[in-house]
């Protein structure tokens, strides 16, 4: 719409990513005429701010029948801030579900994630990247929880993440990821039988752009 504000909506058959699936709400059969509706807001801050050109705000909701008796929500809060030094980025993000597909807290129920975000430009092919992620929900979101000291799901992860642009149009990308749960359930490990409340990834990707 203007320099500073841009606005987007759409309609979808489902809230879920899967191919031309159907939305339906738990133990009821597809039905044609249900959509997923979505939104989004964002603001960029002019020239006008000073030292906070450029920061930019974004805001989106998604609502549709994602396999609950309930309508699935999905909101989105995130910002990004310049700083002082040269290519250096940082952001953050906030996101809250309501009434999500569980198999053990059906109906009501909720989860949230909090992240933060360090970007580095530390030469033209290299970039260094940092995160922490945080989420927290209803038991069941995410795994099932036995513990009797608190059901929910608790969880906390740190990765490291390094980009080096080896030729035009290929970038290659190392990856370490710890992820740890914050209550003494153990979900890690398998899902046939996890004994682990740690996991510990390293991934390496070389991806070719088009």
């Amino acid at each position: 719409m203007t320099e500073s504000l841009s606005l987007a909506a759409g309609v979808a058959n489902t809230h879920s990513a899967g191919l031309n699936p159907r939305g339906n709400r738990l133990g009821a059969p597809a039905d044609e005429s249900e959509k997923t509706y979505m939104g989004l807001i964002s603001l960029t801050a002019p020239e006008s701010f000073g030292a906070l050109k450029g920061a930019t705000l974004y805001a989106a909701v998604v609502d549709g029948l994602a396999g609950n008796s309930l309508d699935t929500t999905s909101t989105y809060v995130g910002v990004t801030l310049p700083t002082p030094m040269d290519g250096l980025a940082v952001g953050a993000a906030y996101d809250y579900r309501f009434n999500g597909p569980n198999a053990v807290t059906t109906g009501n129920n909720w989860a949230y994630a909090v992240a933060g975000y360090l970007s580095y430009q530390a030469t033209e092919k290299l970039k260094l990247n940092g995160r922490v992620d945080y989420t927290n929900g209803s038991n069941g979101t995410w795994y099932t929880n036995f513990d009797t000291y608190g059901s929910q799901n608790e969880l906390i992860s740190y990765t490291l993440t390094t980009d080096y642009s080896l030729w035009a149009n290929v970038i290659s990308r190392a990856e370490l990821r710890w992820d740890h749960s914050l209550k003494s359930d153990r979900p890690y490990g398998g899902l046939s039988s996890p004994n682990d409340n740690n996991a510990v990834t390293l991934a390496l990707n070389v991806i070719y752009r088009f």
